[in-house]
This record gives C-alpha cells, sequence and structure tokens, in this order.
C-alpha cells in the first residue's frame, strides 16, 4: 500500500507537471491552485471512495512486509516511530544526493535563468516535470505514513491549508535549501503548538515573522545561521594574532 501510493502520486504529480509547466509566473502559480481545488472537491464529492467531508477511516497498521523477504509489526508506537524515522533518513539522503547530482545542478540553472539552460542544450520541460514526479513521490509517501499514525485520512490533508503550511515551513527554514526545509517545518510544528496554547490568534505572529524574513532576511533560519557562523568566524580570525615570523619581518 505504501508503494502503490507513492507510485500513484507520483504519477499524479507527473500529470499535473506536464500541463501546469506549460505557463510561468503567476500563471503557473494559479493552475497548480486550480489542481489542487479540483482534487479537493473530487474526494469532497465522492465519499464512496474516499470517504468525503469524513475522510478514510480505520487506516489499519498491518505489519510491514518487504515483497514476502521480511515483515515488520508497526503496530507499536515505537515500532512505527522506528519506521517513520528510517523513512526520513533515507529520504532526505536520497534527496541531498539529487540535489548534489547533475540533475540538481540543472534544476537551479533552469530556476536561475531558463534561457540560457536552453542554449546550453537542456529541454527545461523535462526537468520540471521530473521534480513533479519526485515531489509527488515522496508527498504521497508522507501522506501514508501519517494515515498509518493517524488511522485516518483527513480530507484536510489536500486542502489549501496544507500548502499553506508547506510554503511557510518553506520559507521559514530558507527557500532554495534542503536542511532549511526540515528546520522549517520543525519550527513551524513546534510554534504552532506553543503559540496555540499562550495565545488564540497565535497567526499574527506568525504572520508578522514571516514578514520580518521574508524582507530582511529571504534566506530563512538558516540563512541567518549561515551569516552569525561567518561572523563568528571571521571574528575569532581578526581576533587570532599574527605568527612570530611575520611580526619579526615586519
Amino acid at each position: 500500500a505504501l508503494l502503490i501510493g507513492t507510485l500513484v502520486s507520483a504519477l499524479i504529480a507527473g500529470l499535473i507537471g506536464a500541463v501546469s509547466i506549460r505557463r510561468t509566473g503567476i500563471y503557473f502559480v494559479m493552475l497548480t491552485l486550480a489542481f489542487a481545488q479540483l482534487f479537493y472537491f473530487l474526494a469532497y464529492s465522492q465519499p464512496g471512495i474516499t470517504g468525503g467531508d469524513n475522510g478514510l477511516n480505520g487506516v489499519p497498521r498491518k505489519p510491514l512486509d518487504l515483497f514476502g523477504l521480511v515483515s515488520f509489526d508497526i503496530n507499536d508506537n515505537l515500532a512505527f516511530y522506528t519506521l517513520v524515522a528510517v523513512a526520513f533518513v533515507a529520504v532526505y539522503l536520497l534527496l541531498r544526493r539529487v540535489t548534489e547530482s547533475p540533475l540538481g545542478s540543472t534544476l537551479v540553472a533552469i530556476r536561475e535563468n531558463e534561457n540560457r539552460t536552453w542554449a546550453l542544450g537542456y529541454d527545461p520541460r523535462h526537468y520540471k516535470v521530473l521534480a513533479f514526479v519526485i515531489s509527488g513521490a515522496i508527498t504521497g509517501f508522507a501522506g501514508a505514513l501519517d494515515g498509518l499514525m493517524l488511522g485516518i485520512v483527513p480530507l484536510s490533508n489536500i486542502d489549501l491549508r496544507m500548502s499553506e503550511h508547506i510554503l511557510i515551513a518553506a520559507i521559514l527554514g530558507g527557500a532554495g535549501s534542503l536542511f532549511g526545509s526540515v528546520v522549517g517545518a520543525a519550527v513551524l510544528v513546534i510554534a504552532t503548538d506553543l503559540l496555540s496554547e499562550w495565545w488564540p490568534r497565535w497567526q499574527i505572529i506568525l504572520g508578522l515573522t514571516l514578514i520580518l524574513l521574508v524582507i530582511f532576511t529571504p534566506d530563512g533560519i538558516t540563512g541567518i545561521w549561515q551569516k552569525l557562523k561567518a561572523r563568528l568566524f571571521a571574528s575569532r580570525k581578526s581576533g587570532t594574532p599574527e605568527p612570530v615570523a611575520n611580526r619579526v619581518e615586519g
């Protein structure tokens, strides 16, 4: 089921990407939002398949069977947490390998200057669709694990608010940074839990934080950390005493 969910999500993402990349800028954004709304209302209007507004209930945690070779019981919370932790590390290492590969360099080149990428002989359309496929596969895999954790797949998992949370996490951590996405997601989850207990209108604080980050530090939290680390390293370097040999020659 995990494998099928991942593959189907990758296929659907590839089809959406093949249509969406025909436009750029605001039109691209509107197309992706339109597809999100389309699938949301399709799921809402088919309660016999998706559960409708109630979502899919009673998702069981059956033993994880790896093609009949190995079987793991994940019904225990600790065992399931171990599965999620291993899956997270594996996906992160896979994405890091992708970002450091020629594929990742080509995607960065397309982001920076698509016309120049065309001139170098690369077809950006193929790489964009591939980026959609990779993103869809990972998202589908994460959604399947989330359904196993909760025992239910709520309809809210595919509404616009979920897309907002993913975007906010990327901005908080630092857009364009793989590790920044992890940091942003962790900060968003922890801050949401803490702030919601402290103040009912905690979204105001989150909104102001996002505005300040976008204006002053577009690289997000990881960008702030990199700047602080660079200044600390520079201050230590400037405070290092000059070698004795240099002082004698002077």
